[in-house]
This record gives structure tokens, sequence and C-alpha cells, in this order.
């Protein structure tokens, strides 16, 4: 027995909302990974300051 043309197979639905939520938590992980990563790189310019003179800043 086929099934008719118009009805998708079974678990096809169940398929594609775990492939969609599976990339969502993908990019919530890498979201946290880098963010700490980042957070962690060391500037060495963290206290701006700037030089006034004749003509110049």
């Amino acid at each position: 027995m086929s099934q008719p043309a118009n009805q998708p197979q079974p678990g096809k639905r169940a398929g594609k909302i775990l492939m969609i939520v599976a990339w969502a938590a993908g990019l919530f992980l890498a979201t946290r990974f880098f963010g700490s990563w980042e957070d962690k790189q060391q500037n060495p310019n963290t206290v701006v300051a700037s030089q006034h003179g004749d003509g110049y800043i």
C-alpha cells in the first residue's frame, strides 16, 4: 500500500521540528561559548586617555 501523494511521510514533520530545535540549540551554545571567550580577551587599552598639545590631540 502506498500513501497518497498529498500526505507527507510519517515522522517527516517531527524530523523538521527537531532539526530546527537542533540548529537553535547549536546557535545558542555557540553564542554562549564565543561570548565568554570574547570576555576573556585582554584589552591593553582599557583606560582611554588622550594628550592635548599645540595643534593636536
